[in-house]
C-alpha cells in the first residue's frame, strides 16, 4: 500500500469518527478540501489539474462550548518512528495559528505495524519541529518519544476516540 492509500484509509476512519461525534452531538468536525484548480475533466472526472495553494491541516471544527480543534492525521508503516519531513511548514504555521487563538492544535498519528495512534499535542510538536528546522535535532520522533510525550488514542465507541484525549487533556488543564 502506498504512503498516500496509507494516509487516506486512515482519514477514512477519522472521517467515520467525526459523523458519530457530530450524530453524537460530541463534536463538529471535517475534512478540509486541498483547493485544486481543474484544467481538464473527461467523463465526469478531473484528468488534469494543479493544488492552487497549499491546503492548512486535514481537519477543523469545534467542540462544545465553540473552542476550535484543528489538526494534522498522519499515517505511517515505520514501526520505530515518524519522520518530520512528512509535514510541510504551512500545516504547522496553521497549527501554530490556532495554538495562539487558543484553540485545541495536534497531530494524530498512525502507527499501522504498530496498531497504535498517538495525539501529539502542539506544544510538544512545536519542540520537535524547532529542532528539526534549526538541524539541531532529529528528522523524526521517535515511537519511544510518542508513547512519553503523546497520548495514546483509545478505540471505543468510536474507531478513533481522539475526543476522549482531548476532552482530558484540555479540559483538565484549561490550556
Amino acid at each position: 500500500m502506498t504512503q498516500g492509500n496509507r494516509g487516506m484509509s486512515f482519514e477514512a476512519i477519522i472521517d467515520l469518527t467525526n459523523q458519530r461525534y457530530d450524530r453524537l452531538n460530541l463534536a463538529v468536525v471535517n475534512k478540509r478540501a486541498t483547493p485544486v484548480k481543474v484544467l481538464r475533466i473527461t467523463n465526469g472526472r478531473i484528468t488534469s489539474g494543479y493544488y492552487e495553494q497549499p491546503s492548512t491541516v486535514d481537519y477543523d471544527g469545534l467542540i462544545p462550548g465553540g473552542r476550535a480543534i484543528v489538526f494534522e492525521a498522519k499515517s505511517v508503516a515505520s514501526l520505530s518512528r515518524f519522520d518530520l519531513k512528512n509535514l510541510k511548514d504551512h500545516q504547522v504555521d496553521y497549527l501554530l495559528k490556532c495554538h495562539k487563538m487558543d484553540g485545541i492544535a495536534f497531530l494524530l498519528v498512525e502507527f499501522v505495524k504498530q496498531n497504535k495512534i498517538y495525539l501529539l499535542p502542539y506544544t510538544a510538536l512545536r519542540y520537535y519541529w524547532t529542532a528539526y528546522k534549526a538541524k539541531k535535532g532529529s528528522s523524526s520522533i521517535s515511537i519511544t518519544d510518542f508513547e512519553i510525550h503523546a497520548y495514546e488514542v483509545p478505540k471505543t465507541r468510536v474507531p478513533v476516540d481522539y475526543l476522549s484525549v482531548v476532552n482530558k487533556l484540555w479540559q483538565a488543564t484549561g490550556s
